[in-house]
C-alpha cells in the first residue's frame, strides 16, 4: 500500500521538475531557426555555427567529419544548393526532437573561399529540459565542432593534391 503511494509521489515529482524546465526555458522564436521537418513554431532552441572555409565550395565535405552516435534520416539531400539535413529518430517529436542541417555556400567576393553553415534546431518537452540542464555545455560542444572543420578540410584537401601527384 505505502509502495503505491511513494510511487505516485514520485511520478508526481518527476512530472513537477519537468514543468519546471520547461517553464524556466521560453521558447524565443527569434533564436529558433527552421528546418526541413521542424517549423519555427515548434523549435526550442537553435545552435548555429559558421566558419569560412579556404577552398571553394565543390572541395568541400562534411563525409569522415564527425562522426553522430544516433539514429539519423536524411530529411534533405540538395547538391545544388550544397545543403543536407539530418533528423534524430530515436524519441518522437513531441518528447524530444532535432535536426542538423549543414550547408556550404560560395562567398562572392573570393572563389576560392566558402562559408560552412550548420544550425541544430530542438524540439518537444526534453529539449527544455536538456537546456536547462546542459544547455552551455551543448552549445558549446555544437560550436567546438563547426571550429574544427576547417582543419579538417586543409587535411582533406592536402591528402586529394597528393592522390592527384601520386605520392
Amino acid at each position: 500500500m505505502y509502495t503505491v503511494w511513494y510511487f505516485l509521489l514520485f511520478l508526481v515529482f518527476i512530472v513537477a521538475l519537468c514543468l519546471v524546465a520547461v517553464a524556466s526555458f521560453p521558447t524565443v522564436e527569434s533564436n529558433v531557426l527552421a528546418t526541413p521537418t521542424i517549423p519555427v513554431e515548434k523549435g526550442k532552441y537553435t545552435s548555429l555555427a559558421s566558419r569560412k572555409i579556404n577552398a571553394n565550395a565543390a572541395e568541400v565535405t562534411v563525409e569522415g567529419f564527425a562522426k553522430r552516435g544516433l539514429n539519423t534520416r536524411l530529411t534533405l539531400l540538395d547538391r545544388e544548393k550544397n545543403k543536407m539535413a539530418f533528423r534524430t529518430t530515436m524519441y518522437p517529436a513531441w518528447l524530444l526532437g532535432s535536426e542538423l542541417v549543414q550547408e556550404v555556400i560560395p562567398l562572392k567576393d573570393n572563389s576560392h573561399f566558402c562559408e560552412y553553415r550548420t544550425w541544430y534546431t530542438l524540439e518537444g518537452v526534453g529539449a527544455s529540459f536538456l537546456l536547462s540542464m546542459a544547455g552551455a555545455e551543448f552549445r558549446e560542444a555544437f560550436k567546438r565542432s563547426a571550429a574544427n572543420l576547417p582543419s579538417h578540410m586543409a587535411r582533406v584537401i592536402a591528402e586529394r593534391k597528393q592522390q592527384k601527384v601520386g605520392i
